[in-house]
């Protein structure tokens, strides 16, 4: 009878040990994620460059008429992005400790459906405030204000300085907390002193990082040593010359160009951001000086 029931045990347990081992650490899953969102983002750009190649396309776009191109990119399925987000929060729960960062910030800094970009932010203020991880948000800090709310935002940044250890990430959450008031106009000469007081330290931090240049930037172009040094200054971010605008096709509207300060939304590829740019509108957000 015990040595039944001992290898009626033994055979949970092996049926349980293949579930366990298979399934892959954090960063394999969201790698795999990834790896498929833009696997589908490229078949929704083949396909769209494909349709845009047709003689019905070319005559519609040609009439103008916008009831016959809805209707002919209405036959290219898009991407799911909000399946794809809502996977990645059910991935993240998931898993355990900082491993669940990178799902959070994906979806806080590219997904269209706000209530799922409020519960992640959320998600890394409770339970991850203080992981490096979250630089790769961080970087973005803008975006989490629009995401909450500028309160919840400004608790979210201050919450960072405040508990996070990693040095750039305090950096970037002074940064965003400090850079609106030296431009707000109803701040007072305090508020001001205060917050360039907070760039400085944030400069300090950020030390040999394109975050110390970028803060160090705005007064070296009011005071350049010489005109030699603010052309070098210039010369270590895109020119003028070099510049090649892109047309991004918009429903029902003109092309959109794209110029010096337009950066991607993570997802790590632009050219997939082009795609998204077809089939769901804005595809970029413009900052004030490229990262």
């Amino acid at each position: 009878m015990r040595r039944f029931f001992g290898l009626a045990l033994l055979s949970v347990l092996a049926a349980a040990l293949p579930a366990q081992t298979d399934k892959p650490d954090a960063k394999a899953a969201y790698d795999a994620l990834q790896a498929e969102f833009s696997a589908a983002d490229k078949d929704f750009r083949a396909a769209m460059a494909k349709l845009t190649e047709t003689d019905e396309w070319k005559a519609a776009l040609e009439a103008k008429d916008r009831a016959k191109l809805d209707a002919l990119r209405a036959n290219v399925k898009p991407v799911d992005r909000v399946a794809f987000m809502k996977r990645a929060m059910e991935l993240a729960g998931s898993y355990q400790g900082d491993g669940r960062v990178p799902f959070y910030n994906w979806v806080a800094m590219t997904s269209s459906d706000k209530d799922l970009a409020i519960q992640a932010v959320e998600a890394l203020r409770k339970d991850h405030v203080a992981s490096p991880a979250l630089v790769e948000l961080l970087e973005r800090g803008m975006m989490v204000g629009r995401v909450v709310g500028a309160e919840k935002g400004a608790e979210f940044l201050q919450a960072v300085i405040e508990q996070n250890p990693d040095s750039q990430a305090k950096a970037w959450a002074m940064y965003w907390t400090a850079m609106p008031k030296t431009r707000a106009k109803d701040a007072t000469p305090e508020q001001r002193e205060q917050a360039q007081q907070m760039l400085a330290e944030a400069a300090k931090l950020a030390a040999g990082t394109i975050l110390a240049d970028r803060i160090a930037a705005p007064e070296f172009e009011k005071n350049p040593p010489d005109r030699q040094a603010r052309a070098r200054h210039r010369g270590r971010g895109h020119r003028r010359g070099e510049v090649q605008a892109l047309g991004l096709p918009r429903q029902g509207g003109r092309p959109r160009l794209l110029g010096i300060l337009v950066r991607p939304l993570p997802g790590h590829d632009p050219a997939r951001a082009v795609a998204r740019g077809t089939s769901e509108g804005q595809a970029f957000r413009t900052h004030r000086r490229q990262q």
